[in-house]
């Protein structure tokens, strides 16, 4: 038959469906549309006719397009069906346009889409209607936008997507169409999202999903909408849920599987005369209680016409009926007499299995309270089922293995659990369950099991591990300790090595200091006496000299000072490596001191074309220093740039930065590679293997000014460029001090020669307490006496003191 009614203890659903033929059948199966006139009748649209339902006698009559029969249905796919205020009957077809039932000649009159009439439905592919309070007619299409029928002419007025109106309705496809409490249409598009509408204004206003937002619509394909009792709009979403809707936020909340829906895709949504919504779904149909925002969810199970439902396939009759229908027929009932299952089903062990194999125990498996296993026994499985056999497919299960398990483990419909590779111990199993109606029962089973560990897990076996271990511990500690001790043993015979080597180092370096000391005094006697013989034979000790002993005593006393220089040098390098070194600090006025420098640094010139130039003004601070040292800083600085330039200039300046005076040397020479500048200040380096061959030096100059530069306090740097030149920089303390404001004259310096003898000074006279000895000019001889332990230096005397 067509219809068949399931009566069970707790649920009823009637079921109509196509069943081949029969007076009482469907014309298809899948359902569309449905809708009640006032007499009591049932519309169904379907993919093959529109069926005309007497409910009391159960008789269908069947509509179909008849191609000979203008005044038939104009096509057989009916995806919606209207019963309006007056009682008139609207059917959408697909492909077929809008059609006007007649009751009274049993006739349809069609209303098609006209390319030439844009007053004619917009398309022929109807989908969804919708008759708002004020009587008026809405058309949604699949193509075609949205329409609204003007009665008085029966003609349309179309709203349609617009690409040069962003502002305008989002799509072509109208899936729903519904109003709320204001007035406004809500339209479900198919992928545009969810329109708000407003008639009056003719205005859109556009939803859509943000994956940014959590809040958004949760999909652009709206199935059904609905506005509840209390003004709340509900949006069913393809794929995305329910949502609620919150006009003061205009921002959604979503309920989806997680919280409790069966599937998250929604077809039709329906508030019952309790204020409870239903929802028709993929996976069944379910009971939304929208205060304590749960479900109660039902399947085929139940009665339904299958799991899965259509849009526009629902409805809700004056009387309180609700109908939703599918890809197998409709269900009609009365939620009222729908009542949950109270029975509390107990549950019981139906299986046991070890490796997947049934095992037979030596008692009844309902009365199996405890369990012995041996380790063997790796895999092992328990089978139970709830006792309530309203629906045992919907029956609910719920697990856990007491010692092994921290939580129950949901099992759903599923009824067995396995275990593999347990320790050996002592659990227990235990189990309960619910009934169709998710109703958890109150009775649990509960099985001892205890598993007999292996010979090697036993607690005699741990025992003897634990003592194994132990000896293996000891006897690692006492290896250890032994070769703890040889190694102690002989990290201490290697330092006393390296402190006997260590200090045989720094004999022979207090031996190396001494040495060079005392060679260095040793030398610097009869270098004096070479310079000061060379230059007292030059001043005319001897009498007149002719040009070429000139020219060789020149060069004598030249390479003199020139060793002499190499000796202080390797003198100071070693005060300083020492730390032996004092500084005299006092004011000093680097002006007049730079001009000294430059100077004594002229006849270093020789024949290159150079000038040498003091930037550095009068009024400049003073710094707080060692005179002697810092003249013999400049004197490197310059005698460098000197060696390393051909021609052009050679400066000198200054500039205060903060409590520091930077003195900069800058020169056009050659420069410095960059790869050397890093090391230029090491000791024994110069910019390239090749310059000292060239230009001769111990490579200790600037090694020696950079160490007298730190034990100012100060820094020193350069920068160069080959081919361009360099600048060496070096900072001093400025002196808290000033220095006496009237100058000492002093008489010019005379111009200097290749052949001038220089004197650098190296000692500073001290003034001593000593009578003034008053001696009167007396004609005649007199006789100086000398005393000096060197002979040489007796000589170089008596040489300046015979002039």
């Amino acid at each position: 038959t067509g219809l068949s009614k399931f009566k069970r203890s707790t649920e009823v659903f009637i079921h109509y469906t196509n069943t081949g033929g029969a007076s009482a059948s469907l014309s298809d199966s899948v359902v569309w549309g449905i809708s009640e006139d006032p007499a009591g009748q049932l519309w169904v649209g379907t993919s093959s006719g529109l069926n005309r339902i007497e409910r009391e006698s159960g008789t269908v009559t069947v509509y179909r397009h008849q191609p000979d029969d203008p005044a038939s249905l104009s096509g057989d796919f009916v995806p919606a069906v209207l019963t309006d205020h007056s009682g008139t009957l609207w059917v959408g077809v697909d492909e077929g346009g809008l059609n006007r039932y007649d009751p009274a000649t049993d006739s349809f009159s069609a209303y098609r889409f006209a390319e030439e009439d844009p007053t004619s439905l917009s398309d022929d592919d109807v989908w969804s209607l919708f008759e708002d309070r004020e009587g008026r007619l809405w058309v949604g299409t699949w193509g075609g936008g949205l329409n609204r029928f003007n009665p008085a002419d029966e003609t349309f007025t179309r709203y349609q997507p617009d690409p040069a109106n962003p502002a305008g309705l989002s799509n072509d496809v109208i899936r729903v169409i519904r109003q709320d409490h204001t007035g406004r249409l809500w339209l479900g598009t198919n992928g545009g999202g969810l329109v708000n509408f407003d008639p009056a204004a003719e205005t859109f206003t556009t939803y859509l999903t943000d994956p940014n937002q959590m809040s958004s619509l949760s999909g652009n394909v709206v199935r059904a909408i609905l506005e509840d009792s209390r003004q709340t709009l509900w949006v069913g979403v393809d794929g995305g849920g329910l949502n609620k809707f919150d006009p003061a936020t205009e921002t959604f909340v979503h309920y989806r599987e997680q919280d409790g829906l069966p599937n998250d895709t929604i077809y039709g949504i329906v508030e019952d005369d309790q204020g409870e919504l239903w929802l028709s779904t993929n996976s069944g149909l379910a009971r939304f209680d929208p205060v304590s925002e749960t479900f109660k969810n039902y399947t085929a199970s139940d009665g339904l016409q299958s799991n899965e439902f259509n849009q526009g396939a629902y409805f809700k009759s004056g009387a309180g009926e609700l109908f939703f229908g599918g890809i197998n027929g409709f269900n009609a009932f009365f939620p009222d007499q729908i009542q949950d299952n109270t029975y509390q089903p107990p549950v019981i062990v139906t299986a046991f299995q070890i490796f997947d194999k049934p095992v037979t125990l030596a008692q009844p498996l309902a009365e199996l309270t405890e369990l012995p296993l041996s380790y063997r026994d790796s895999v092992f499985s328990f089978e139970f089922a709830a006792l309530d056999y309203t629906a045992p497919a919907e029956n609910q299960y719920a697990y856990k293995l007491e010692g092994f398990d921290q939580e129950w483990i949901e099992a759903g419909p599923r009824r067995f659990a396995t275990y593999t590779n347990l320790d050996g111990g002592e659990y227990t199993f235990r189990v309960r369950g619910s009934n169709n109606d998710g109703l958890w029962s109150e009775h649990e089973v509960a099985v001892k099991i205890n598993i007999t560990p292996p010979p090697w897990k036993t607690w005699w076996a741990y025992t003897l591990y634990v003592l194994a271990g132990a000896g293996v511990i000891f006897v690692y500690i006492r290896l250890r300790t032994r070769a703890q001790a040889r190694e102690l043993a002989q990290q201490r015979r290697e330092l006393a090595q390296e402190r006997q080597v260590a200090e045989q180092l720094r004999q022979v370096d207090r031996l190396k200091d001494e040495f060079l000391a005392n060679t260095s005094h040793e030398l610097r006697t009869p270098l004096n006496g070479i310079i000061g013989l060379a230059e007292s034979l030059l001043e005319g000790a001897t009498g007149e000299l002719g040009p070429d002993t000139r020219h060789n005593l020149s060069l004598i006393a030249m390479s003199g000072r020139r060793l002499a220089n190499l000796v202080n040098d390797v003198l100071d390098f070693a005060k300083l490596k020492h730390k032996t070194i004092q500084l005299d600090r006092r004011p000093v006025e680097l002006h007049a001191l730079t001009e000294v420098v430059l100077t004594l640094s002229q006849p270093l010139i020789g024949p290159k074309s150079l000038r040498l130039i003091n930037s550095i003004p009068p009024d400049t601070p003073p710094v707080q220093a060692d005179e002697n040292r810092v003249q013999q800083i400049l004197h490197n600085l310059v005698g460098n740039a000197i060696k390393f330039t051909e021609s052009g200039t050679i400066e000198i300046s200054a500039q205060v930065r903060d409590d520091l005076l930077a003195v900069s040397v800058t020169d056009s020479g050659i420069g410095i590679p960059a790869d050397k500048i890093a090391r230029i200040f090491e000791s024994f380096e110069q910019a390239d293997g090749s310059i000292e061959r060239i230009y001769g030096g111990t490579g200790l100059g600037l090694t020696i000014s950079k160490q007298l530069v730190e034990l100012h306090g100060g820094s020193i740097a350069v920068e160069s460029t080959v081919n361009h030149g360099s600048r060496f920089t070096f900072t001093l303390p400025l002196s808290s001090a000033s220095l006496p404001t009237t100058p000492v004259a002093s008489p010019p310096p005379e111009p200097l020669t290749e052949d001038t003898p220089v004197y650098a000074p190296r000692y500073q006279a001290q003034p001593v307490e000593a009578p003034q000895v008053r001696v009167e000019a007396e004609a005649g001889d007199f006789t100086i006496l000398v005393v000096d332990y060197e002979p040489v230096n007796q000589q170089v005397l008596s040489n300046h003191l015979s002039l």
